[in-house]
C-alpha cells in the first residue's frame, strides 16, 4: 500500500507528470512545429485504432494532439510492480515492495536532474516512516535535429521517389542514446534517421514484422538517397 500511494503521486489526473521542476523545463513547441504536427496524416480515431485502445478508454494528456504527447512531452512509465508474487499470494506480511519506474525526457530536460527530482519526490512521499532505496539503471539525454540541412532535403526527395508519395519529418518517443554523442564527436554532422515501418510493424514487440512492399520501397529510396547525397554534399570539380 505504501508503494502504491507513492507511485500514485507521480502524475496528475490527466496523466501528466506531477514532479516539481520537470514540466516547467520542457521546451515549448514553436508555431512552425505545431503546424507540422497538425499537417501530418492521422486522427484521434486512427490513433485509437492503431494502438488498440479499448472502447471508452480515456486518452490522457489534457486534449493535446497524440503526436505532441508522444514526441514532445515527458512521460512516466511504471513497467513492473511487485510485493509478493502470484505463487505466494496469500495472507502474509511482505517485508518489501519494488517497482521499475522510468521517465522519458524531452528537450530541454537534463537527465541527471530529472533522475534526482524523481528520487526526491518519492522520498518525500514515502509514508508511515518507511524507507525507500533506489537502484539506477541509467540516464540518457534527449536528442533533437534540424531537418533544414541539405542532407534532409535530399532524403525527402529520395524517399518520395522510392515510396511514390511525399515524405514528412516525424518525431520519435524512443531512446536511442548513442545518436547525439555520435553526431557531436563527428563535428556536429546531421544525424539522419530513417525508420522503415508502419503502425502495424509493432517495432521491438514479439510479433514485429515489416511489410515486404515497404522493404522494397525502402531499398529504392536508399538507392536514390545515395545519389541525392552525392549531388548535394560532394563538391563538384
Amino acid at each position: 500500500m505504501a508503494l502504491c500511494r507513492m507511485l500514485a503521486t507521480l502524475t496528475h489526473a490527466d496523466g501528466s507528470i506531477a514532479i516539481d521542476g520537470i514540466a516547467e523545463r520542457v521546451r515549448p513547441l514553436t508555431e512552425a512545429e505545431r503546424g507540422d504536427l497538425q499537417s501530418l496524416p492521422g486522427t484521434e480515431a486512427s490513433f485509437r485504432e492503431q494502438t488498440g485502445m479499448v472502447p471508452g478508454a480515456e486518452r490522457l494528456g489534457g486534449g493535446r494532439h497524440p503526436y505532441e504527447l508522444n514526441w514532445r512531452h515527458p512521460s512516466i512509465a511504471i513497467n513492473a510492480i511487485q510485493a509478493s508474487n502470484r505463487k505466494d499470494a496469500r495472507n502474509i506480511i511482505c517485508d518489501a515492495a519494488w517497482a521499475r519506474v522510468g521517465i522519458r525526457i524531452v528537450p530541454d530536460l537534463e537527465p541527471r536532474d530529472v533522475e534526482q527530482r524523481l528520487k526526491d519526490h518519492l522520498r518525500e512521499e514515502c509514508p508511515w516512516g518507511l524507507e525507500v532505496s533506489f537502484e539506477t539503471e541509467g540516464a540518457s539525454g534527449w536528442w533533437y535535429t534540424d531537418p533544414s540541412h541539405p542532407a534532409f532535403q535530399a532524403a525527402f526527395r529520395a524517399l518520395e521517389k522510392g515510396f511514390g508519395t511525399k515524405a514528412v519529418a516525424v518525431g520519435c518517443g524512443a531512446s536511442i542514446p548513442f545518436v547525439e554523442p555520435f553526431a557531436r564527436e563527428l563535428g556536429g554532422v546531421p544525424a539522419l534517421l530513417i525508420g522503415v515501418e508502419d503502425p502495424y510493424t509493432y517495432a521491438h514487440s514479439e510479433n514485429e514484422s515489416l511489410h515486404v512492399g515497404d522493404w522494397e520501397k525502402s531499398i529504392r529510396g536508399a538507392i536514390h538517397l545515395y545519389e541525392e547525397l552525392a549531388r548535394v554534399l560532394v563538391p563538384r570539380g
